[in-house]
């Protein structure tokens, strides 16, 4: 039998040859790198990341993300019912920061160590601040909370958002100052299903996984670089060039013209009347018109003082002109705005770093302390919002390295140089619905991964003793907590033994 050829109009053979003679229509691409097909495709590019495109999806595009398709009714289009994984946020502190001065390390048995002075909190027994229902953090000493980062934290969440939070902290040696720290999961989390409706992965800072770190075990697609709140709403925007030329009646004549390209793909495939080519034609359309949609709409969603609650807008002060909460106002709300995407499932996993943590050498107290401070202000503000929004958020504290002071100084001695091998990161959970259930491990302590010798370091025999192990613990205890610990098997086969899963899942 004779192969079918769907008949092209006089129009579809024009536009070909155009596209055929004219440089200028053919896309530059990578000898290593696909073709890319659809707007996440060229989000994940990094060409979006300052000003956005409309694309109309061909049927490679759709097929290619199916759990996000529009699924075709009788008569329109549905969103197609998925189950969504937690928003993940990851705040990296620049410069290596005393994670490991604000919780009280503990040693393989899940003990005290017998001194802390290394780690800026001095000799002899800790005095221990209780939270998150058995974290230990360093307590009041002289009028004050020694743990700022709790304090900071605690100005921010309040009681009943902490009261569904829970918390781990990891022991990892890391090295200083540098990128080269492979501890960042977002790779794994994606390839696990991570994935927004509308945004990619969000991150501040122009890197690979959008914040000063490595990624572990997989890379990430190219995270969309929010400077300020028009990097988020450019994405879904016609570009800026179209936008000044052209009226908005205009655009949508252009937008309309490109969805009738989409029909012409979606014919050549439905040619047959096959009952999946006339769906696969629906579903092409149903993408189209939700790309039309978003590019006209003046409020896509994705702004959060254009939200009818003002809870979140009012929650990070995204009105105030003043510093306040640590940060500038344009901090706020570009902080705040990836939070609310990524809460919202607009966005994939979102990686927010302050700079400032490189503070060895600084006064303690107002310097060193008040930037753990304001890192525990920006934690508790992102779980606050969780609360604010009643949804669940995975977050992680990540810094390059960490600090030491001296061998025998008292507490609240300055921190005095770089010191990674007393590295630590930090993992908190939040539901609204309940505080998430931890495990018990068979040795060690329970909201512990890692321990710290007598030293007063990080260990690297553990099953945490590498950046890189710590963002395959990260990945598995995510995947706990959203309950798809199957995903690991499919993701990363065979990456522990029985024992060593039961010791490294804390989330029940």
């Amino acid at each position: 039998m004779a192969k079918h050829t769907p008949k092209m109009n006089s129009a579809d053979r024009d536009r070909l040859e155009i596209e055929k003679n004219n440089p200028a229509t053919k896309p530059l691409l990578h000898a290593d790198h696909p073709r890319p097909t659809s707007r996440r495709d060229f989000l994940s590019t990094g060409l979006l990341s300052f000003s956005g495109l409309v694309m109309a999806p061909s049927i490679l595009s759709v097929l290619a993300k199916p759990e996000f398709a529009m699924a075709a009714s009788s008569d329109g289009c549905d969103v197609a019912a998925v189950t969504r994984l937690p928003a993940f946020v990851n705040v990296n502190l620049s410069g290596g920061a005393a994670l490991s001065g604000n919780v009280i390390m503990l040693d393989q048995g899940g003990n005290a160590l017998p001194s802390y002075s290394i780690l800026g909190q001095g000799p002899g027994a800790p005095i221990v601040e209780n939270e998150f229902q058995g974290v230990g953090f360093h307590g009041v000493r002289n009028g004050r909370l020694a743990s700022q980062f709790l304090a900071g934290l605690r100005s921010t969440a309040t009681q009943a958002t902490r009261d569904k939070t829970s918390f781990l902290t990891v022991a990892v040696p890391l090295g200083d100052d540098t990128s080269n720290n492979r501890i960042d999961p977002t790779g794994l989390i994606t390839a696990a299903g991570l994935t927004g409706d509308l945004l990619p992965k969000l991150g501040n800072r122009g890197t690979a996984t959008g914040v000063n770190q490595s990624a572990g075990k997989l890379s990430p697609p190219a995270p969309l670089v929010v400077q300020n709140i028009n990097d988020l709403t450019g994405a879904l925007s016609p570009a800026s060039s179209l936008t000044d030329k052209l009226s908005l009646t205009q655009r949508k004549s252009l937008l309309k013209l490109v969805s009738n390209l989409s029909s012409t793909q979606a014919a050549e495939v439905s040619a047959s009347n096959s009952s999946s080519g006339t769906a696969l034609k629906k579903l092409v359309q149903c993408a189209t018109d939700k790309n039309i949609e978003l590019s006209t709409n003046t409020n896509p969603g994705i702004d959060p003082r254009q939200d009818t609650n003002q809870a979140l807008a009012n929650l990070w002060q995204m009105g105030n002109n003043q510093n306040a909460i640590g940060q500038s106002q344009n901090q706020r709300v570009i902080m705040g705005s990836m939070v609310y995407n990524a809460l919202k499932g607009n966005s994939g996993a979102v990686g927010i770093e302050l700079g400032g943590y490189d503070y060895h050498g600084n006064d303690r107290v107002t310097v060193q302390d008040a930037r753990d401070f304001t890192a525990g202000q920006l934690v508790g503000q992102i779980l606050q919002s969780a609360a604010t929004m009643n949804q669940k958020v995975f977050v992680t504290v990540t810094s390059d390295g960490s600090v030491g002071a001296g061998g025998n100084s008292a507490a609240g001695d300055n921190y005095t140089g770089d010191r990674g091998s007393g590295g630590a990161q930090y993992i908190l959970a939040f539901d609204p619905a309940a505080r998430p259930a931890m495990a018990n491990p068979s040795k060690g302590a329970k909201h512990q991964l890692g321990w710290y010798n007598n030293g007063q370091g990080a260990v690297d025999t553990s099953l945490t003793g590498s950046a890189e192990q710590a963002a395959i613990a990260t990945f598995a205890n995510y995947l706990a907590f959203a309950k798809q610990s199957a995903l690991l098997d499919k993701v990363l086969p065979r990456q522990y033994t029985q024992s060593e899963l039961e010791y490294v899942l804390r989330f029940a």
